[in-house]
């Protein structure tokens, strides 16, 4: 072999195991994320995730606590009850759809809203008013306004 085919073989070699690396990366971080997006909705993760927010003293904790447990256990409720509303209404839709659909379109239906139970769309950012899209700006700015040097 010249060393021409080599270089290659090389260099094919580090990008296929770049590649490799970068996808396991990927994976891992997508894991992390809904690891904890599962564990901010148990009591101990949404205290975790606020206890050094707050800073709570030792005299403060035992208070923080309880009540970030108890907005906790708020939330979770809210959410629980908006989602089987939100259930209930897919499935009323179903319904109706169902009564003018062809066989097709309605296995086309099911399969999709299956997809979509299985994995959610994410959430759509948080609109505050400002600009979006990709010529919004970057970075965003500063609540106190920009920064003095």
């Amino acid at each position: 072999m010249n060393t021409k085919v080599k270089s290659s073989l090389i260099l094919c070699a580090v990008l296929l195991i770049g590649v490799a690396i970068g996808f396991e990366l990927s994976e891992i971080s997508v894991r992390h994320r809904f690891a904890r997006i599962e564990d901010f909705r148990e009591p101990h993760g949404f205290v975790r995730m606020f206890e050094p927010i707050i800073k709570p003293d030792n005299n403060q904790k035992p208070i923080v606590d309880s009540i970030l447990v108890n907005y906790h256990n708020r939330l979770d409720n809210i959410s629980k009850t908006s989602m089987q509303n939100v259930s209930e209404q897919m499935d009323s839709m179903v319904v109706e759809l169902n009564k003018v659909l062809n066989v097709d379109q309605k296995t086309h239906l099911i399969k999709e809203l299956e997809r979509i139970k299985r994995f959610p769309p994410p959430p759509p950012p948080p609109h505050d008013g400002r600009p979006q899209g990709p010529d919004a700006g970057y970075p965003p700015p500063h609540p106190d306004g920009p920064p003095t040097k």
